[in-house]
């Protein structure tokens, strides 16, 4: 059994795409959408494949794009910075995803919601991806207090993959267990 408590969970921003960063946040526009894009792939084709969101913000202050949406997207990079998560890798990573052993991302200690969200959207979406590439052995995905993860109202980043988990993740091996004592809060699709 390993434990990956606050401090030990980290997101690499190299892994990271502008849809990711968008469905991180409750409406980002087209022309935010587009312009991260375009950062996040010229820092990827760049020599330095090594970067964190400082690189980000810099880049994005010296593009030229219309300062509206500039600022907006950097406040939102900022919020990112904020939560001391991304990093240069990921934490637990698909290394860790071995048969009989249990990996326990502990957010107990965490109080920010989005955050919280932030780390079940990416590290779901980022298993469950390379489960269906085989890159990984069949998992069994458990989210306790499930109704945080997969409101059936409110915008969660995370509540988009735990259903798609739930209706496609069986013929490939992913498994989904909801453990919530609100059930009425949960996604009715993941529900269903």
């Amino acid at each position: 059994v390993r434990v990956f408590g606050d401090k030990d969970i980290s997101i690499a921003v190299n892994n990271l795409s502008a849809d990711q960063v968008a469905g991180f946040f409750n409406g980002m526009s087209g022309p935010q959408r587009e312009e991260l894009n375009e950062v996040l792939k010229n820092l990827q084709r760049g020599e330095n494949n090594d970067y964190d969101l400082d690189h980000v913000v810099d880049r994005i202050e010296r593009k030229e794009m219309n300062d509206k949406t500039k600022y907006a997207l950097i406040r939102k990079i900022r919020k990112l910075q904020g939560m001391h998560i991304f990093g240069k890798s990921n934490s637990p990573s698909i290394k860790d995803i071995e048969p009989g052993k249990l990996n326990i991302i502990d957010l107990s200690e965490t109080i920010d919601h989005q955050k919280k969200q932030v780390i079940a959207a990416f590290f779901s979406r980022h298993f469950f991806k390379k489960r269906r590439q085989g890159s990984i052995p069949p998992v069994l995905m458990l989210f306790e207090e499930a109704h945080n993860f997969a409101e059936d109202s409110a915008h969660s980043p995370s509540r988009s993959i735990i259903e798609k988990i739930a209706r496609e993740g069986r013929k490939f091996h992913c498994s989904l267990g909801l453990i919530s004592q609100r059930p009425v809060r949960l996604s009715t699709t993941a529900l269903s």
